[in-house]
């Protein structure tokens, strides 16, 4: 009996080992697990952070397409987004191509996100697009509204600065109609090709030379949704193309004084954009800006009421947008102008702009009304406007006329240039639409 007592004994320790053994071994797992779900958890959060590091980037380069200053160490959801660096691939006319590298940190977990964006003008601001960019691009306000161009004075473009005019970009709807009229004194010239939904008239005296265009109107192609009438095959240089189904794109839709909704909106959105920037950049009511601080500004710059520009700025440095909103008016012979590749103005009111005197602007301009002119002007950049129109001082005259005329005496000079040099840098705070080519989680 003594041997079967010891062998039951024995195989009770053995036993006993055994589920002591098991019971470490599953302690040991169910430790395992719960750190590793710790760590997915760490690292799904990581990647959250990560992902929230490329969405701050993109916020800032719909405001400002050239922002590159990146950020570190900004906390985020208990965690960190450790790193984000910007680095520009391409910038045209089309856009600019960005590669945006985010790094999330949570606990010790890192994840790494990695998106590549094309930041670009507003489809209208850069019609027709391509390696072309803009030029001056006009809506056309009312549902019947032609725009004739008369005098000898206007000048779309020259032979250095090939310019686009573009008319039409309400919609599908309500064609108009382009006119460039020339007679024996009046000599307005279109260097660059003209676009329009509707129909194009040029008429041009045959056999008469003129101080700009001579017996030509249109120093490059026309290009209608509608019909194309000329006075003599001489009229344009290039090229016309009828019933060409050109989609010109809308007018910015947030850039609306008539709807209410969207003015509050735009109020709103333009004062959190400028006040981000920091003190002096928001206004609560009208402003007449200094020629201190037209000389050095960066950034958005927001007057909620009417900007006033009534200063000589001949080499202003920066880039900055004014905008306003209501006018923007250039008075006493005011000019914005710059000898530093990298600096711009943009002006955005949401009213009318008025130039008044013998202005001179290098920048991108943005109407959400009518572009007035009551003096010589010359711009060098781009223009959108819903309207070109007459100064309610100076009625009258040689002009451009329509319900979105402008009205100019024939002493005025009204240059009016595309400067792709000044297109490409992009002034922040203008309408920018952002596109995402790819977006990947790479570590």
């Amino acid at each position: 009996m003594r041997p079967e007592k010891g062998q039951a004994t024995l195989l009770a320790v053995m036993v006993i080992a055994i589920i002591v053994i098991l019971g470490t071994a599953g302690l040991t797992l169910a430790t395992y697990s719960k750190r590793a779900a710790s760590s997915s958890a760490d690292g799904t959060r990581a990647y959250y952070a990560a992902e929230a590091g490329v969405e701050r980037a993109i916020a800032q380069l719909k405001v400002d397409p050239l922002w590159r200053d990146g950020f570190t160490n900004v906390p985020f959801g208990g965690g960190t987004i450790e790193s984000v660096v910007l680095t520009e691939l391409s910038r045209t006319a089309a856009g600019v191509q960005v590669k945006i590298e985010s790094t999330g940190k949570y606990g010790k977990a890192r994840k790494k996100v990695e998106a590549q964006v094309t930041v670009s003008y507003d489809p209208f601001i850069s019609y027709p697009g391509g390696s072309q960019g803009g030029g001056v691009n006009i809506a056309g306000k009312g549902s019947n509204d032609d725009l004739t161009i008369t005098s000898s004075t206007t000048v779309i473009g020259d032979s250095n600065h090939p310019t686009n005019l573009v008319f039409g970009g309400r919609g599908p709807a309500s064609p108009s109609e382009l006119k460039i009229e020339a007679t024996s004194k009046d000599r307005p010239v279109v260097y660059g090709n003209v676009y329009t939904r509707g129909n194009v008239n040029v008429t041009v005296p045959g056999g008469q030379s003129g101080s700009k265009g001579g017996s030509t109107a249109v120093v490059g192609d026309v290009w209608a949704n509608g019909t194309i009438t000329l006075s003599s095959s001489s009229a344009i240089q290039g090229v016309y193309h009828e019933n060409a189904g050109l989609n010109i794109p809308h007018f910015p839709a947030s850039i609306d004084p008539t709807d209410a909704v969207k003015r509050q909106q735009f109020i709103d959105y333009y004062t959190k954009v400028a006040q981000s920037y920091g003190s002096g950049h928001y206004f609560s009511g009208d402003h007449s800006f200094t020629s201190a601080e037209l000389q050095n500004m960066n950034g958005v710059y927001f007057v909620n009421g009417k900007a006033t520009i009534a200063q000589r700025c001949r080499d202003y440095a920066g880039r900055a947008t004014i905008v306003a909103a209501t006018y923007i008016e250039l008075d006493n012979n005011a000019e914005l102008q710059t000898s530093d590749p990298a600096a711009v103005r943009g002006l955005l009111s949401l009213q009318d702009t008025f130039m008044r005197g013998n202005n001179v602007v290098d920048g991108v301009i943005l109407c959400g009304d009518t572009l007035c002119f009551n003096g010589s002007a010359t711009t060098r950049g781009a223009i959108a406007t819903w309207g070109i129109g007459v100064d309610s001082s100076e009625q009258g005259g040689h002009r451009w006329q329509g319900t979105g005329g402008c009205c100019h005496r024939r002493s005025w000079d009204v240059k009016l240039l595309y400067d792709a040099a000044i297109f490409l840098l992009y002034p922040p705070g203008l309408p920018y639409t952002v596109k995402v080519d790819y977006w990947k989680q790479v570590s």
